[in-house]
């Protein structure tokens, strides 16, 4: 198995700690920091110095800004972790688990057990995502369909959505994760783990 990109790592590993307090009957100790983290998730990364020390802690350091405004990869650890408080909120089921990308849980969202064809309004707003043009209208309609996804009980490789988030604001790497995500949704996709030769390890500029 391929190692996965460091961002990914960190996530995975943050919100896996998280989760499995949670989880394992001992949500009042954990509670607080979800509520904190998804009502920040329509919020400027920085608003809230509390959101932001737990949305970037332990990210590698090639992943930190050097200005005055978030890098890549700060944006993306924080839309990934408020997104996942949105999305675990109340479930007694696991929202991050490894494997499925956007692409393919939002496939499941379209095409629940037994029915034929895709729901038309779950297609129309993953277009609209597919097509954001920039990262607050990302953010915007990939809440949209988290909360969808959360109705509905279908988890999220978070790990995996923060690596993609961050490559979407490089006009370099940007299509590729369209691409895989139209094609996750479109055949179903697999869950494999997230290929590090497929990311760019660099912090670019967001366009």
């Amino acid at each position: 198995m391929t190692e996965r990109p460091a961002l990914a790592q960190n996530i995975d590993a943050r919100i896996r700690k998280i989760q499995r307090i949670y989880l394992e009957g001992h949500r009042p100790l954990v509670a607080g920091t979800l509520a904190r983290l998804r009502r920040a998730v329509a919020t400027e990364p920085g608003s809230d110095p509390w959101v932001w020390h737990e949305a970037v802690e332990g990210l590698p350091p090639e992943l930190a800004g050097r200005g005055d405004a978030a890098s890549p990869g700060e944006r993306a650890a924080y839309a990934a972790m408020t997104l996942y408080a949105v999305h675990q909120q109340s479930k007694s089921m696991p929202m991050h688990q490894t494997g499925p990308s956007l692409g393919r849980a939002v496939r499941r969202l379209g095409t629940p057990d037994g029915a034929e064809g895709t729901s038309v309004a779950v297609k129309r707003r993953f277009d609209a995502l597919m097509t954001s043009t920039t990262f607050n209208e990302l953010q915007h309609h990939s809440r949209g369909l988290i909360q969808q996804l959360r109705t509905a009980d279908i988890a999220l490789d978070y790990g995996r959505f923060a690596e993609d988030l961050r490559l979407l604001q490089n006009p370099v790497t940007a299509n590729s994760v369209r691409l895989r995500w139209g094609r996750d949704y479109a055949f179903g996709g697999t869950p494999e783990t997230l290929d590090p030769q497929n990311s760019d390890s660099r912090e670019g500029t967001a366009s």
